[in-house]
């Protein structure tokens, strides 16, 4: 790596757009000779009025073991000679992944979003749009599937064929 290592951050979760935002930070990291540094948060369960006791500790255990097992995925998916950190958080996504971009004076952070629209972020909240908002850094937003590499701009080609009867 350079002398002014750079460090990308990239939230990850099980959604496909994650998966796309992995891919486009790993081809940025591999072009800048950056390193990665995977963030998954957790949400930990709400306690509410119940006459049900919630055991907060081990669901949140579970919820550590199965970011641990996330991350290991989403790891094997990135090339061998990229250097790649992985990170757990629990809070709200957008805060800890920020935090992270911090911590790590990251140079870029690299999230996906479901492109759901402006009325569906307004009811729903985004995390890519709070993301952008508190960043220390510029921040990539992943919308679709990257193409790859030499393949055409523009909407995807689809060929169709009739079939005689």
């Amino acid at each position: 790596m350079n002398d002014q290592a750079k460090n990308i951050v990239v939230g990850v979760d099980d959604a496909a757009p994650s998966s796309w935002a992995l891919s486009v930070a790993a081809g940025l990291a591999a072009a800048l000779d950056a390193r990665l540094t995977l963030v998954h948060v957790f949400v930990p369960p709400v306690a509410g009025i119940s006459e049900i006791p919630l055991p907060v500790d081990e669901i949140c255990e579970r919820l550590r073991s199965e970011s641990a097992a996330l991350l290991a995925d989403a790891r094997r998916k990135v090339p061998p000679e990229i250097q790649v950190e992985t990170v757990i958080r629990q809070g709200s996504p957008a805060l800890e992944i920020d935090e992270v971009a911090r911590r790590t004076a990251a140079d870029f952070v690299v999230v996906g979003t479901h492109g759901r629209g402006r009325l569906a972020t307004f009811v729903l909240g985004s995390t890519a749009e709070a993301v952008i908002r508190r960043a220390p850094c510029p921040v990539i937003v992943v919308a679709h599937e990257p193409r790859p590499a030499g393949a055409p701009h523009g909407p995807p080609v689809t060929a169709t064929a009739q079939v005689p009867r």
